[in-house]
């Protein structure tokens, strides 16, 4: 199972669904598709991925967004379940917004 980030090109891109792949969006704090996040069937989950606190260059912090900053969201919570002996199992089950 590998966690992957969609994509910050705010479209479609087209791909197909993966079942090895967990595919993650990123949200706005208003808990919607971020503008500039990429979107469609191959999309799994998503999180929240935009104005995330975070290290900057030259040891400073600050805010920036992309599913990058999405999709380590979810490979924590996959990572606590493992622990807990909760393993998640592919395929996802469709989002909502999908069915």
């Amino acid at each position: 199972m590998v966690v992957v980030a969609a994509g910050n090109g705010g479209n479609d891109p087209g791909y197909a669904d993966s079942p090895s792949m967990i595919a993650v969006s990123g949200t706005t704090s208003s808990d919607v598709i971020a503008t500039w996040s990429s979107y469609g069937q191959y999309i799994d989950m998503a999180t929240p991925g935009s104005g995330i606190w975070t290290t900057q260059s030259g040891g400073s912090y600050g805010s920036s967004s992309g599913t990058s900053f999405a999709s380590p969201i979810v490979a924590g919570v996959i990572a606590q379940a493992a622990a807990m002996g909760r393993p998640v199992a592919l395929p996802l089950p469709a989002p909502s917004w999908r069915a």
